[in-house]
């Protein structure tokens, strides 16, 4: 950082008394000279009359909002440069959109981490306060990889937002499934019926019933046998397997690995979802299956728009591409999973399966997820490797009850079925 920081002076502007004093409180702590404002008419007055290093400013205030705000900082020739880094409760891509084309330097999206705001005001003091993201080009330089990172992510969340991409697509066999399932009649002949729909789908289920794991005497040849063989429910959760493990079949060198790596985690965050729910005797524990197997769809969605956007960075680290993934996966999944007509909780999962801090009461199909997702990356499914952490103190093994005794048996279901199911698909 250029200057000391009782040197340096932020404006924060906030209508809300509460999150204006914990913003103050925070600012405080980390030792920045400050002043506040409560709405954009106030900050702009301060503005003119004081100069200012960085302003933190909130989107939603009356009389004049950040984005108005914004605007007219970047109008007066004295603060045209001056870092301006947008809080706002705003993820849809139109309004971040607009916020970088008036001159958001970087904006945080409500609720925040302390640590995540705090390293966003620190990395904008330390930058010149003249960069600030493109969403419509590529990268500024390949050198700077904060800058890279940004604007990648702004163009992939463009990209998504419009409907421009080429969003990947969920075989109708498996939605259909989902309510013949749910029928008290059903039966293996109006199951294998619908399966023989999608001929790819069939035929590995075939394949799956003639493997070691449930080979028999004799081989199958139909889909009805095999579904008699593996059974209803087992039967259906290979179908989504199936389907699944087509679609993360990137045909990209770069992603190849992670690809692999990502459907193994989803295989086992949905079978720990299951495992979980069930132990906690929750109703319809089976639904949990396919939530936790769907959880992390946005990484597939993120890589598959960022493999044609960044073919010619193949110099670039693979840590780079997998950051860009992370940050962005959460938002994209939601919009992928209500494109392909899901109920509004399997967006819900996707949205705030990595924090639960969101609310008080978060659904409990979230919470399920939130610590599966946890769970499993310390049996080792995971992208990269996780510090090894208490898990029963974590606020969703908390809220759901959770003790040592069922994440023991946990523990041995997961690991048993994730083998089952890489050796088979």
């Amino acid at each position: 950082m250029n200057k000391d920081k009782k040197k340096i002076k932020i404006l924060a502007v906030e209508d809300d008394q509460k999150c204006l004093k914990l913003l103050s409180i925070l600012l405080e702590d980390y030792g920045f000279t400050y002043d506040t404002a409560i709405n954009g008419l106030e900050a702009w007055e301060k503005i003119q009359k004081d100069d200012y290093d960085l302003i933190v400013s909130d989107w939603n205030m009356p009389g004049m909002d950040g984005n108005q705000l914004l605007r007219k900082i970047r109008e007066y020739v004295k603060t045209q440069k001056t870092p301006f880094l947008m809080l706002t409760a705003r993820a849809d891509v139109d309004s971040i959109s607009t916020a970088v084309k008036v001159g958001v330097t970087d904006y945080v999206i409500k609720p925040y981490e302390e640590l995540t705001l705090i390293g966003k005001i620190e990395k904008l003091l330390k930058k010149s306060p003249s960069q600030t993201p493109d969403p419509e080009g590529a990268p500024n330089s390949a050198d700077d990889k904060s800058v890279d990172q940004k604007s990648i992510s702004l163009k992939v969340m463009e990209l998504i937002g419009k409907g421009t991409v080429d969003f990947p697509t969920m075989p109708q066999v498996v939605f259909a499934i989902e309510e013949m399932i749910k029928r008290e009649d059903l039966n293996i002949h109006d199951l294998a019926e619908l399966i023989v729909m999608d001929v790819g789908i069939a035929t590995k289920l075939i394949g799956v019933a003639n493997s070691v794991a449930y080979r028999g005497l004799e081989e199958c040849t139909k889909v009805e046998e095999a579904i008699g063989r593996i059974g209803m429910k087992e039967a259906g959760r290979f179908v989504h397997l199936i389907a699944n493990r087509n679609l993360f079949a990137l045909k990209d060198s770069r992603f190849e690995k992670t690809t692999m790596d990502l459907y193994v985690h989803s295989v086992a965050v949905g079978i720990a979802s299951q495992s979980i729910a069930k132990h906690l005797k929750i109703a319809e524990s089976d639904k949990y299956y396919l939530l936790g197997l769907l959880h992390d769809i946005g990484k597939l969605l993120v890589l598959q728009v960022l493999s044609p956007l960044t073919k010619d960075m193949r110099e670039m680290k693979l840590d780079f591409f997998l950051d860009v993934m992370n940050t962005l996966h959460n938002k994209a999944g939601s919009i992928l999973l209500a494109r392909w007509s899901f109920s509004p909780i399997f967006s819900s999962v996707a949205l705030n399966h990595q924090d639960v801090s969101f609310s008080d009461k978060p659904e409990t199909e979230v919470l399920v997820v939130h610590f599966a997702n946890l769970f499993v990356r310390e049996l080792g499914f995971s992208i990269r490797d996780v510090k090894a952490e208490d898990l029963l103190t974590s606020k969703s093994a908390k809220l759901l009850g959770l003790n040592a005794e069922i994440l023991e048996k946990v523990t041995g279901e997961v690991k048993e079925y994730v083998e089952k199911v890489t050796s088979i698909l």
